[in-house]
């Protein structure tokens, strides 16, 4: 998602692995339902294995934008602060032990968005 705020528990567990979910609404959506796709898509947002998450957290977003140009992830529409939230989701997914310290740090960030969607990726850690 593209808005920018504190993502229900509910919604967080669902999310998975994505940065944001642009495509998935267009596919479902009933309007879109006899719209033929002008190009191939090949992403759905799902985070892949060359896309490091921990390095979108540590980019402020010029370096985001200067990095991966005319690229969906960086459609001006799509909020940095957004992206970054997403990818702390993700990591909540992936469960990988060695992002634990960087998700503790973020966990009392300043910015309340950050801080609580950390904690609920430390939080679902546990959830196996």
């Amino acid at each position: 998602t593209n808005w920018y705020g504190v993502i229900s528990p509910e919604i967080a567990r669902v999310w998975g692995n994505r940065l944001y979910g642009c495509t998935i609404c267009q596919e479902v959506c009933p309007v879109n339902v006899h719209v033929k796709p002008r190009s191939p898509r090949t992403s759905l947002g799902y985070v892949g294995p060359s896309l490091p998450l921990l390095e979108i957290i540590y980019m402020d977003e010029s370096e985001y934008r200067k990095k991966y140009p005319n690229n969906q992830i960086t459609a001006n529409w799509i909020d940095f602060k957004a992206i970054r939230r997403n990818a702390l989701i993700a990591l909540g997914h992936i469960k990988d032990k060695a992002t634990l310290p960087l998700l503790q740090k973020l966990s009392i960030d300043r910015d309340e968005v950050i801080a609580k969607t950390a904690q609920w990726a430390i939080s679902n850690f546990s959830d196996r």
